[in-house]
């Protein structure tokens, strides 16, 4: 409390004491005090049953009880009814502070006795005698009366509030003014009918002041009803609220988890299928990285093999961030939180610390009962997590392991695969020893090729199977043409240039390898249309074009059974020379940068056809 308002206490608490003394000294005669009593206790009773309305204003019969008494009694009359009235105040329907009691008990016997002073300077006698020379007496100890009271309250919340008097005054006390004038009224009629009709006017004339009252009650009642549903209603909105926007979050969640579950199921490429789960969980939450790692069982380690969000430095020695309790929790299948507020953040990796990770989750990646991973989520700032935010990544977590198990799976499988195609193509060679390892040795040169021309993931792997398997026709060939010393007859040449299409035939029974047949039927087509099976000219076929050069360099720096093996210099100028006619010009200009970087494409120079 500031020395203002304390100053204030202290003034309406020395004119309250003096006017408390004025009210003992002016008692009525000893055969009306027994009214008076009777007065002051009906004051206490209504200030008892007052109806609040707002911070510092209520609805109350005291005044009338009052103004009643200074009507009859004169000063001592108002002063100790509304002493009666403060009593009641102090205590009820809470005991209020001390200086709190000796402010209002000021400022009610204070009050009355300047509005005593007013009415008897205004010629007003007590008890009033009659209507019209007790009208404006009575007025006017009624406007003092309020006045005085409503100032030195509004004047308190000021001093203690910082509001303006103004403000203060408009929203607690004016709306009164009708009131007070209306009851004064009433009490002064009620007065006059007492010295004629005695109590009974009294009881008579408080009914018009009754009912108000009563209205006025059952009005805040039904106001506070209905300010209490709406608080419902406000609470029942706030929960509408935040569960629709549980909802849009679900909603949002399940899009990106139906997104994440096509790419897991239209792509076997683990870095598609991980860079949409770590961005996707980045997107979700206010995570500052999303990293996978890889277990290796037989090491016992984790390997950093997809992330989002991470700095170099932290790439430059990656590991969870979680590292010896992430190691822990994968090992027992269970996941670890740090949140950044309760635990321990001396369970940080360095790297984790050192890229400014207050709170993270580690997760295990179960495939069936096998551990795959870990999925490791970083915060910069501390993060509770929420029920839904456990379900969410689980989800994730499950979705991550069973596309690594997947891709697992379809690597063990390709690798069993090209075990089959190795056999398969050893099985050509072995009918001739002089092209034993040509396959590999083609299958080898076209992916440096096709690397170098920049080819997707998904040519590369196509080129792969076709140069392995471009030569599987030679199954149909007979032993002793491909074995043969001599030169070949026409008849025999015929025979060779079946195998394309002998291999398309063997092929088409293995949907693994359907994609390869129409590069391995053009493996030995040219661009000027002198090749075989098909005689096409022009625009080649990316990757036959590819096997083409590969295979022919392969055949001129081999043995074979009519000639020896020719240089390396001898076979790229070769190359050099049948590009835009044997070969198609851009393979050959990429064939010369794996074979010699630094070597340029020469003059034209026909090739004879192996």
């Amino acid at each position: 409390m500031n020395t203002k308002a304390k100053s204030l206490i202290g003034v309406v608490a020395v004119t309250g004491a003096g006017s408390i003394a004025l009210g003992i000294m002016s008692l009525p005669p000893t055969e009306s005090i027994w009214v008076l009593l009777v007065l002051i206790v009906l004051c206490g009773a209504a200030q008892a049953v007052s109806v609040p309305l707002f911070a510092s204003s209520s609805v109350s019969l005291a005044f009338a009880i009052s103004f009643v008494s200074l009507l009859l009694f004169g000063p001592a009359g108002a002063i100790l009814a509304n002493l009666g009235s403060a009593a009641v105040h102090a205590f009820y329907p809470r005991r209020r502070a001390w200086y709190k009691m000796v402010f209002n008990a000021g400022v009610f016997t204070t009050s009355a006795a300047a509005a005593a002073s007013a009415y008897a300077l205004a010629g007003g006698v007590w008890p009033v005698r009659d209507l019209l020379s007790a009208v404006v007496p009575a007025g006017l100890a009624a406007v003092i009366y309020f006045w005085l009271n409503t100032s030195l309250v509004a004047l308190a919340l000021t001093l203690t509030t910082g509001a303006s008097f103004r403000t203060v005054f408009n929203e607690n006390h004016r709306w009164l003014i009708p009131q007070y004038l209306t009851i004064a009224s009433i009490t002064l009629m009620a007065a006059v009918g007492y010295q004629s009709m005695g109590p009974i006017a009294l009881v008579a004339f408080s009914l018009p002041l009754i009912m108000p009252w009563t209205s006025a009650r059952m009005y805040v009642a039904q106001t506070r009803t209905i300010i209490a549903r709406n608080s419902e209603l406000v609470d029942v909105n706030d929960q509408l609220e935040r569960a629709n926007t549980n909802l849009q979050q679900r909603i949002e969640q399940m899009g990106t988890l139906y997104r994440v579950g096509l790419a897991l199921n239209q792509s076997l490429e683990l870095h598609e299928m991980l860079s949409c789960i770590v961005n996707s969980l980045k997107d979700l939450l206010p995570a500052h990285g999303v990293a996978v790692f890889l277990y290796d069982a037989q090491h016992e380690e984790l390997i950093l093999t997809e992330h989002v969000g991470l700095s170099v430095q932290y790439l430059a020695h990656p590991e969870p961030s979680l590292d010896g309790p992430a190691t822990r929790a994968i090992r027992e299948k269970r996941r670890f939180v740090m949140d950044g507020a309760s635990s321990n953040p001396d369970l940080l990796s360095q790297a984790a610390a050192n890229e400014g990770v207050v709170a993270a989750i580690c997760l295990p990646l179960i495939a069936g009962d096998e551990v795959v991973g870990a999925l490791d989520i970083t915060f910069s700032e501390p993060h509770i997590f929420n029920d839904n935010e456990f379900t969410l990544m689980e989800t994730f977590a499950e979705q991550t392991a069973a596309g690594i198990r997947s891709w697992q799976l379809n690597q063990q499988v390709h690798g069993s695969y090209l075990s089959t195609i190795a056999a398969l193509v050893a099985t050509v060679e072995a009918k001739d020893p002089y092209t034993r390892g040509h396959s590999e040795r083609v299958r080898d040169l076209a992916l440096s090729i096709g690397n170098q021309m920049g080819l997707s993931r998904d040519d590369v792997d196509t080129l792969e199977l076709a140069a392995l398997f471009h030569d599987i026709g030679k199954i149909g060939i007979p032993e002793s043409i491909l074995g043969k010393k001599d030169s070949l007859t026409e008849e025999e040449w015929q025979s060779i240039r079946r195998h394309p299409s002998i291999a398309g035939a063997i092929l088409k029974h293995i949907p693994r390898l359907s994609g390869t047949i129409p590069i391995i039927r053009s493996h030995h087509e040219r661009p000027d249309g002198a090749g075989y099976p098909d005689g096409i000219s022009g625009g080649l076929p990316t990757l036959s074009a590819i096997i083409a050069v590969a295979d022919s360099y392969d055949a001129m720096t081999s043995d074979r059974p009519y000639r020896l093996a020719k240089s390396k210099d001898f076979a790229i100028s070769q190359l050099k020379g049948g590009a835009g006619s044997q070969f198609d010009v851009r393979v050959v200009e990429a064939a010369i940068q794996v074979l010699e970087p630094k070597a340029r494409t020469g003059a034209q120079l026909h090739v004879l056809e192996l």
